[in-house]
């Protein structure tokens, strides 16, 4: 997700988020600006990432 955001021009930070399951984050959260935030959700969307 933070390539496809990247690659598309948007500044994001991932975090790990909930409990960890064999070492990895069982969630992540994805901030991009809020001046960015529907653009951004839109590219997720259209790359079948839904909330």
């Amino acid at each position: 997700m933070k390539k496809l955001l990247g690659d598309n021009g948007f500044l994001c930070q991932l975090k790990a988020v909930g409990t960890r399951r064999n070492g990895k984050a069982a969630s992540v959260e994805i901030s991009v600006p809020v001046s960015e935030a529907e653009e951004a959700y839109e590219v997720l969307a259209e790359h079948g990432f839904h909330a």
